[in-house]
């Protein structure tokens, strides 16, 4: 590969990541990926095969996103939530605000149960408690058990985590 192409496959993968990163708050990284690998195809037929592995490289690398833990990009509700942050435990999160790190899970007073946001999905809560998991990240969030969960299932976690945080949820 010369020097030219190199330099086109970087910057297109730059620009890619950047512009797919800008869409960071409205669209998980799993939906941000298939939209780059899908823009990747159409840059590669169209503009070329270096501006299309360029595409695709910064699509990939929305991935590293997804170890980081699920974010709450929405928040409506007019009560105190509680999240379970990753490593310091259960947060206060004060009303109608977005908590500035990644968390397992949340829960509210009333709710009698908690949801566990799987790695790299977004999910939003609205004024009247419903809890939406948006894009592909859905998809993804359902297939490693995530959603509501009951005490039972807290238990069976053998994560005092979860039972604290479902502690919460009966207040």
């Amino acid at each position: 590969m010369n020097t030219k192409k190199i330099i086109k496959t970087g910057t297109s993968t730059t620009l890619s990541f950047a512009l797919l990163k800008a869409f960071r708050n409205s669209a998980d990284p799993y939906t941000r990926i298939a939209i780059g690998g899908s823009l990747s195809l159409v840059a590669f037929a169209f503009a070329g095969r270096e501006i299309g592995l360029g595409v695709g490289f910064g699509s990939l690398l929305q991935g590293t996103e997804i170890s980081q833990g699920g974010r709450i990009t929405k928040n409506e509700y007019q009560q105190t939530i509680y999240t379970l942050h990753e490593d310091k435990g259960v947060k206060e999160l004060v009303i109608g605000t977005l908590p500035n790190y990644n968390c397992d899970g949340f829960t509210f007073n009333g709710l009698n149960g908690v949801y566990k946001i799987s790695d790299g999905v977004h999910c939003q809560i609205y004024k009247n408690g419903s809890v939406n998991f948006s894009g592909l990240g859905a998809l993804v969030n359902k297939a490693k058990n995530g959603g509501f969960h009951n005490y039972d299932w807290c238990v069976k976690t053998k994560d005092s985590r979860w039972l604290e945080l479902y502690a919460m949820s009966l207040q």
